[in-house]
């Protein structure tokens, strides 16, 4: 019966009516329904029963669509309709009808409105059955996780039954599921909103079973998961409004960040508890769930929400960087908004505000850290093309830290962040170098190029500082290297790779930093002050650069004897920079003397020579005997050298020969000021100089080259020295009871005592007359540095050498040290050797050594035999050589090593050959002379057009040497012949600018017209000095026959000196002109 007035109530609820007396019915029917539904609750449920419960939900329902919501929410309606669909089993339609209705009511909830709020709350205060049974509901909707499923304890009872809906599927939750979640998110909403946190409670209360320990932990995680997944759609999410604009940004502005922040605390306390568990399917039920539900991307992305940040972060600290790296990097590095999420929390964005914001970065910059060294970062970093991001990331984070040095402590933000940049530029190819380009240095440069060159300055001082402090003898070699090898080191090395960027580290004292690094051998570093050479010599000189650079190159040969084979290659480019780096100094006026005045200094030239000597035996040992070119030249040279012999007393110091010969045991004075080991003088003595015995000879461990003498002081020197005989542990002799006993100097500040000099200087003559009788064969003798330098030498490449070779010649512009070169002998015996050699690989080498020697001709001051008659062999055996070949590359420098020869030859004519000398060398000159001239006008055509400047050099050169031997009757006549004159006629023809003569060689000033011309100008005055009655009568013919003989017209010759006398640029070619033409009428023609 009560169900038919129901019913029939229900037909008529429908009505609309505003009466005061419809109102209080209404309100009077609703406490009779809640009365109903209350009542029944507990009870024995009879059909009857759950009839009525049916109806009352139907009118109720009915009631809400009609806006009597405040009636319904004051009526107790919310707590009696929550209560039944949590007590018990119900149908598919009533716990339909009751979400609506719930639904209804919480809807027009005004979260501001304090009476509302408190009503809510306190109806949801006993609700805690219902709000599991919605949470179990919205469990129940996930079937599978991943690919798997997944179960979990039921602690959260039953799930509420729902009609069946079709559309549903195991994948997604169906319509009514839907209304179950909605539900649940809105209630939450307001609970999670109440200002009173009583609200708060209840849901945390019913969310998390009251004690996670256990099964519990894994059930409140993942019903967390699954409703953080069910809320990350923020378009079109089950709980998304879609109706009004302004609930739905209501919606993502308040109500989800509350839900959110309060879901993410939950989850981080019930997964901490589960790895924390000794249970370890616990532990696997937690990682699966941070795996299959991206834990960390969820934590980057909400990380970026300033209201979700700190719940986020706790989240990501408790239960992210736990984790081992290889997760982690398969997790965060899977897309590239992860990664960019996480770059950007590096910096000081957006999260600024964040309360304890420097932990966070902390936190985050380790994660980057910890890929870095795993080496998944720089793999995702191009993979997702995102190298851009992470550079201004880091940058920007070592920037924002205010450090003014990146500490030490690995875990440090400033330091993480410049490691991670290490490797994020890392070149593949080359894992020890930085790839990099300008825009990316000149960015980093402007943010960190300041912290970065502190940091380098701040470590090397620090490590000087305990150098000093500490014991000597402890080698701080691989303390240094250790600093040079740094990330900081090395990004500022690649930084400083363009002009732009080394001038704005220059100023911010990267430059000196760099000059560190160089000094311990890093070759970025080096190739950075070679790239500042070339902007500013002086800067590098300014903060000492150049001695870094210097240093260097004296501490390869210590890194040979140890050094692994696979880092030769590295070295030897290590070695040829720095050797070009101090060039490049020496040759600039401004750095000049910087470079020359270093103590350094001396070490360079012994490294670059060292280099030339040992490349030079390899080069004699590599090389298929050869036939060497032995003629009259060398047998002169063996008389030359025997005549030495008597000469014995005289000035003995010349180009390769050492003027004594030290031995252990000798009697020697030594200079008191002259630099030791370490650079020290020695104490003062009254005569400046002091007193010993050699006690050691050779190479030594603490510094460079191998002419150290070891000293023991005797008489009255005793105790004026510097050491007991050992320097830095290393023993080279003993000096019995004294400390002070021992001096090492080099062999230039030693001089034996008078009695023997003559001696010895007998025996040194002796010894070069045995060299010179063994076909002129150069000695070879094998030093230990000379062998350490070997391994740095190509077969096929002599950029080493000509570096070398580069050192040495604008060093010997310094006489200090041009006087050592010149006494180094096995280095000149070692390049004259290889000059010798015929074979087309060796021409560059040789070209560079002939040039060496013959600018140290200009320095001699005496005779030396051996240079002479190496010039003269020069010149024969490379005229063999263009007489006999066709290949052009060989033709080409084989024309160079002739002008070098007979430039030495020029240098040493008048001052150091005596007669026989001169006309022997005039003669291999002028037999030279005849076959280039002939050659050219008596060839093709062809073969003058392609006259080069490299000709007319060779040119230059041979009549500039005729023009020495004009002050000699007999020279001149010694080269006086009808071919020698014949073809001083053709050349003339050959260069005088006539465009008519078929013979004509077109001249220009780019094909070293200037050389051409001083030649001609050098034939003309030749042949008008020997143009006299006596040469006619020498030569048994006419002027005026031998020039109709060799012109190819008549009258041609005259007609050529005609146009040259008559230029109106006149000058000594023109004057020369007039005279011949002059000579020519007054001599007799028969």
């Amino acid at each position: 019966m009560v169900c038919s007035a129901l019913k029939t109530i229900r037909s008529i609820i429908s009505l609309p009516s505003s009466s005061p007396s419809s109102v209080v019915a209404v309100k009077d029917m609703i406490s009779s329904l809640v009365k109903i539904l209350n009542g029944s609750h507990g009870e024995n449920k009879a059909d009857n029963n759950n009839r009525k419960q049916e109806v009352s939900l139907e009118l109720l329902h009915a009631m809400a669509s009609n806006n009597e919501v405040n009636s319904l929410l004051s009526s107790g309606v919310l707590d009696a309709v929550a209560s039944l669909l949590g007590g018990g089993t119900l149908s598919g339609k009533m716990t339909h009808l009751g979400l609506d209705i719930i639904e209804f009511i919480i809807s027009d909830i005004d979260s501001t409105n304090p009476v509302m709020m408190r009503q809510f709350v306190n109806d949801m205060a006993s609700q805690e059955q219902f709000l599991r049974a919605l949470i179990a509901t919205m469990v129940a909707t996930k079937k599978y996780v991943g690919d798997k499923q997944i179960f979990v304890s039921p602690l959260y009872g039953t799930p509420l039954l729902l009609p069946e809906d079709t559309a549903g599927n195991d994948l997604r939750p169906t319509a009514a599921e839907d209304k179950a979640i909605n539900v649940l998110f809105d209630i939450s909403s307001l609970l999670c909103s109440d200002v009173s946190c009583v609200g708060k409670e209840h849901f945390l209360h019913a969310f998390m079973l009251k004690d996670l320990r256990g099964a519990a932990a894994e059930t409140v995680s993942l019903a967390t998961c699954i409703f953080l997944e069910i809320l990350m759609d923020e378009n079109n999410g089950i709980c998304v409004p879609q109706n009004y604009p302004a609930n739905r940004s209501f919606f993502l502005d308040v109500k989800l960040p509350i839900v959110r922040s309060q879901l993410l605390e939950i989850l981080s306390l019930s997964l901490d508890e589960c790895m924390a568990s000794s249970n370890n399917s616990s532990r696997k039920h937690a990682e699966t769930l941070i795996f299959e539900f991206k834990i960390p991307q969820l934590c980057l992305l909400f990380c970026q929400s300033q209201k979700l940040f700190q719940a986020s972060f706790d989240l990501y600290e408790n239960a992210v960087l736990p984790l081992p790296i290889n997760v982690i990097g398969d997790l965060l590095l899977a897309d590239k908004s992860s990664l960019v999420a996480l770059f950007d929390l590096v910096t000081t964005g957006r999260n600024n505000l964040v309360q304890d914001s420097e932990h966070s970065k902390q936190a985050f910059a380790l994660t980057l850290g910890n890929l870095a060294k795993a080496g998944f970062l720089s793999t995702a970093v191009e993979r997702f093309g995102v190298r851009n991001n992470a550079i201004a990331a880091l940058s920007a984070a070592m920037q924002g830290s205010h450090d003014e040095t990146i500490d030490e402590n690995e875990d440090s933000l400033p330091r993480i962040c410049v490691e991670s940049l290490a490797a994020i530029l890392r070149n593949n190819q080359q894992e020890d170098e930085l790839e990099i380009n300008a825009l990316e240095a000149r960015a980093m440069t402007t943010a960190i190029g300041k912290i970065l060159s502190s940091t380098v300055l701040n470590r090397f001082f620090t490590q000087a500082s305990l150098e000093t402090t500490f014991d000597n003898s402890v080698d701080h070699s691989f303390d240094r290297s250790a600093i040079s090898q740094s990330p900081e080191a090395r990004l500022l090395c690649s930084m400083a790779s363009f002009p732009e960027t080394l001038e704005m580290l220059r100023k911010v004292g990267g430059l000196e930093a760099i000059g560190l690094i160089a000094h311990e051998g890093e070759l970025a570093a080096i190739r950075a002050i070679q790239k500042a050479c070339e902007i500013s010599p002086t800067s590098v000189v300014d903060v000492d650069a150049h001695l870094s650079i210097m240093d260097a190159l004296i501490q390869v040969e210590y890194k040979l004897v140890s050094t692994n084979p696979s880092d030769i290659c590295k070295l030897r480019e290590v070695v040829a920079k720095c050797i070009q780096i101090i060039t490049t100094l020496s040759q600039n006026t401004e750095t000049k003397s910087a470079i020359l005045s270093a103590e350094q200094s001396f070490g360079c030239l012994t490294a670059s020579a060292c280099i030339i000597s040992a490349s030079s035996k390899l080069l004699n040992q590599k090389s298929i005997p050869v036939e060497k070119d032995i003629t009259s030249v060398d047998k002169c040279h063996i008389r030359k050298t025997e005549k030495a012999i008597d000469s014995v007393g005289k000035d003995t110091a010349s180009l390769g020969n050492s003027s004594e010969d030290l031995q252990l045991g000798d009697l020697v004075l030594v200079d008191s000021t002259s630099s030791i080991n370490l650079s020290s003088p020695l104490k003062s003595s009254q005569n400046n100089d002091v007193e010993g015995i050699v006690a050691h000879l050779g190479p030594v461990k603490f510094a460079p080259g191998d002419d150290w003498i070891g000293i023991r002081l005797t008489g009255s020197s005793v105790g004026l020295g510097r050491n007991d005989g050992s320097v830095k542990g290393v023993r080279y002799f003993d000096c019995g009871d004294s400390d002070k006993n021992g001096v090492f100097v080099k062999r230039n500040n030693v001089k034996k005592q008078e009695c023997e000099v003559e001696f010895e200087a007998k025996k040194e003559t002796k010894i070069q007359v045995e060299m010179a009788t063994e076909d002129y064969d150069m000695p070879r003798v094998e030093t230990q540095h000379e062998q350490i330098w070997d391994c740095l030498l190509s077969n096929d490449d002599f950029t080493l050498e000509r570096a070398s070779f580069s050192l040495l010649q604008s060093f010997s512009s310094s006489k200090p040290h041009r006087d050592l070169l010149m006494k180094t002998e096995t280095v000149i015996n070692d390049m004259m050797s290889v000059i010798q050699l015929h074979s087309p690989s060796l021409t560059d080498f040789q070209r560079n050594a002939l040039d060496l020697l013959v600018s140290l001709t200009l320095h001699l001051h005496k005779p030396d035999v051996k240079l002479t008659t190496l010039f003269c062999s020069v010149v024969e055996s490379r005229t063999k050589v263009l007489q006999t070949s066709r290949d052009k590359r060989l033709l080409y420098s084989t024309k160079q090593l002739l002008a070098l020869a007979i430039s030495g030859l020029e240098n040493t004519f008048c001052a150091f050959m005596d007669a026989d000398d001169k006309s022997r060398s005039l003669k291999i000159a002028s037999d030279l002379f005849v076959f280039l001239a002939d050659s050219l006008f008596k060839g093709p055509k062809s073969r003058r057009l392609a006259a080069s400047m490299k000709d007319g050099v060779l040119f230059y050169h041979l009549s500039s040497f005729f023009v020495l031997s004009l002050g000699s009757e007999s020279l001149r006549a010694s080269i006086l012949s009808i071919r020698f004159v014949s073809s001083l006629i053709r050349f003339i023809m050959m260069t005088a600018g006539l465009t008519s003569f078929d013979c004509q060689i077109p001249i220009t000033e780019s094909e070293g017209g200037e050389h051409w011309k001083a030649a001609l100008s050098h034939c003309l005055y030749c042949l008008s000095i020997n143009m006299a009655q006596s040469s006619q009568d020498h030569l048994g013919i006419s002027y005026a026959s031998l020039i109709a003989d060799t012109e190819a017209s008549p009258k041609s010759f005259q007609f050529c000196l005609k146009h040259i006398a008559d230029k109106k640029l006149g000058g000594a070619s023109s004057i020369s002109a007039k005279q011949i033409l002059a000579k020519l009428e007054r001599l007799p023609v028969s």
